[in-house]
């Protein structure tokens, strides 16, 4: 790839194929996680489509985020929570 010259005024054409090449480039990237949501899809428009057999609903389980877990596993291993004060964090503070 040439190195621009910033002398040369950016055209309508330049602007089409930046625009093409970050949509091409969005959907590179996006391509996996696309793939793994029309899978997951699936089975769920299926199951909507079947009529509704008379079992009792039981509740889903909840999906928690890398970050809920972390901070689930935090509290259970440290239940102290942080009392806002900002006086020397560096401190520990023990009782």
């Amino acid at each position: 790839m040439q190195a621009a010259d910033p002398n040369v005024p950016v055209t309508q054409v330049d602007l089409a194929a930046m625009e093409q090449r970050y949509q091409d480039m969005l959907q590179t990237a996006l391509a996996p996680f696309l793939a793994v949501e029309k899978t997951q899809a699936a089975p769920v428009q299926a199951q909507t489509v079947s009529p509704p057999a008379l079992v009792e609903a039981q509740p889903a389980p909840v999906q928690l985020s890398a970050e809920a877990k972390h901070l689930r596993d935090f509290r259970k291993y440290n239940p102290r929570t942080f009392d806002g004060s900002m006086d020397n964090p560096t401190r520990p503070k023990c009782g």
